[in-house]
C-alpha cells in the first residue's frame, strides 16, 4: 500500500532529526530565514504587533506548548511501566463480644459524668455557704471594732476622701447633741464637762475673690444706665423666698459684658461667668417691655447697619451710637444743623465691594370669607 504525503513527510523529518549534523543545518536555515523575514517585514516581533495580534500569537503559542506537553507525557507513560497495585487492607468482621464491651464502657462513662455533675453542685453550695459566713463575720467584726483603730488602708482612704471634712461632720454632730442636751434642762457647763467640747463658730472666708467679684458684678447690673425698673407694682420676681421688683436691661447682655470689661480693666471675667453672676431680678426685656419701635423701617435700618459693620464701614452696630456720630443733638435731626449737616465717616473699606442684607417687605394678600 503506497504511503500518503503526511507519512512521507513524517519519515523524512524523523530521518533528518536522527542525524545531528542535518538537524543543526536545518535549525541554522530556519534561523537565517526568520532573520531575513524580519528584515524584509514579512514577519513581526511580538513587541511590534498590535494588541489584537499579540493576543492571537500568544494563543497559538499556548496551543503549541500544550500539544508538546501532551506528547511528552504520553511518551513518558509509554516508556514507564505501571506501578504495582497496593494490597487492600484485610476486612475483619466485628465480633459480638466487642460490641457489648463498648456499650458497657459508654454506660459507665454516663454514670461517671452524672456523679461528677452532682459533686460540682455540692462544692458550689459549700463555697457559697462559706462565703456568706465570712461576710457575716466581717460585718460583725466591723461593728465591734472601735473607730480609732484604723488600718493602713483605711487611713489612706480617709486621707484621700478629705479626712478634714469627715472630722468636721463629727464636730457638727457633737454640737447638735450638746444643743439638744442643753434644751433638756442641762446647763452649758455640764455639757462642756460631759462632752469635753466647746461650741465654736465655723470660719468664713474673708476677702474671697469670687465674693468680691460677685458683689462688683451685681452692683454693675444695678446701675441706672444698665437697667430700668418696671412701673408695675405686681411686676415682681421671687426666688428662694426673696421677692424683688423686676428690672429690665436697657441693652443686650453681650454689650453690657463689653462695657464691664472696658470699665474694669483689672478684672478678667468670661461671658458665661458674667451671665451666671447676673441677679435674678435683672432680666432681659420681653416684647411687652420694649420702649422702642419694632416697625419695618427701624428693623431694616438695623439690618443695613449690621451689614456695614461687617464690612468695617461703621465702628459699631448700635443705632444709638450711630445716631450720636451723625447728629450733635437728636432734637436737631428734623431740621438743618450747621454743625453736623456735613458729617462724613472715613473708612478704609473698598467701595466697589458688593454686600447683601435682609429687608422686611410688605405684601398684599386677598382673603375670602368662607
Amino acid at each position: 500500500m503506497p504511503l500518503t504525503n503526511a507519512e512521507k513527510q513524517r519519515r523524512y523529518r524523523e530521518k533528518r532529526d536522527s542525524d545531528p549534523n542535518r538537524r543543526a543545518e536545518f535549525l541554522a536555515r530556519c534561523k537565517s530565514k526568520y532573520q531575513s523575514d524580519i528584515g524584509v517585514g514579512k514577519r513581526k516581533r511580538i513587541i511590534e504587533m498590535t494588541p489584537r495580534e499579540q493576543r492571537n500569537q500568544r494563543k497559538e503559542w499556548r496551543k503549541i506548548k500544550s500539544k508538546q506537553r501532551k506528547r511528552k507525557k504520553s511518551n513518558h507513560n509509554i516508556l514507564t511501566p505501571p506501578s504495582s497495585p497496593q494490597p487492600a487492607p484485610e476486612q475483619i468482621p466485628p465480633e459480638h463480644h466487642s460490641t457489648r464491651r463498648k456499650k458497657r464502657l459508654m454506660a459507665k462513662c454516663y454514670r461517671d459524668n452524672d456523679q461528677l455533675r452532682l459533686e460540682i453542685e455540692k462544692q458550689k453550695r459549700l463555697a457559697h455557704r462559706l462565703q456568706m459566713r465570712l461576710l457575716r463575720l466581717k460585718r460583725k467584726s466591723s461593728l465591734n471594732t472601735p473607730t480609732g483603730q484604723d488600718t493602713r488602708r483605711s487611713k489612706a482612704r480617709k486621707l484621700l476622701r478629705h479626712w478634714s471634712t469627715e472630722k468636721g461632720k463629727g464636730s457638727r454632730a457633737k454640737r447638735r447633741l450638746m444643743k439638744k442636751s442643753s434644751k433638756e434642762s442641762t446647763t452649758n457647763t455640764e455639757a462642756v464637762n460631759e462632752f469635753r467640747f466647746t461650741a465654736g463658730r465655723q470660719r468664713q472666708k474673708k476677702g474671697s475673690l469670687s465674693k468680691r467679684l460677685t458683689d462688683r458684678v451685681c452692683s454693675f447690673y444695678e446701675r441706672d444706665d444698665i437697667r430700668r425698673i418696671t412701673p408695675g407694682i405686681k411686676d415682681t420676681v421671687t426666688k428662694n423666698g426673696i421677692e424683688k421688683q423686676r428690672r429690665v436691661m436697657t441693652e443686650s447682655i453681650e454689650i453690657i459684658h463689653e462695657r464691664f470689661i472696658l470699665e474694669n480693666t483689672d478684672i478678667r471675667i468670661s461671658y458665661p461667668t458674667f451671665c451666671r453672676m447676673r441677679p435674678f431680678w435683672v432680666q432681659p426685656p420681653m416684647d411687652s417691655d420694649r420702649e422702642t419701635c419694632a416697625c419695618k423701617y427701624h428693623e431694616n435700618m438695623q439690618f443695613l447697619v449690621n451689614s456695614l459693620h461687617g464690612l468695617n464701614c461703621l465702628p459699631s452696630k448700635r443705632l444709638q451710637e450711630i445716631v450720636k456720630m451723625f447728629a450733635c443733638d437728636i432734637n436737631k435731626m428734623n431740621g438743618p444743623c450747621m454743625e453736623c449737616k456735613e458729617v462724613i465717616l472715613q473708612s478704609e473699606t473698598d467701595s466697589t465691594i458688593n454686600t447683601e442684607w435682609f429687608q422686611w417687605k410688605s405684601r398684599e394678600r386677598s382673603h375670602t370669607n368662607s
